[in-house]
């Protein structure tokens, strides 16, 4: 998607990188999203 927007900055992305500790949280619900969309979304 990068080479197609911005063909000549030859950026490069990996796609699926996780850190080892980040993993246990891939399933967790996020009880306060909500709230917090609330309060610091753009109107």
């Amino acid at each position: 998607m990068l080479e197609k927007v911005l063909p000549y900055a030859m950026l490069k992305a990996k796609p699926n990188l996780s850190h080892k500790v980040a993993d246990q949280f891939r399933h967790r619900s996020f009880p306060y999203y909500d709230q917090l969309t609330s309060i610091y979304a753009k109107d």
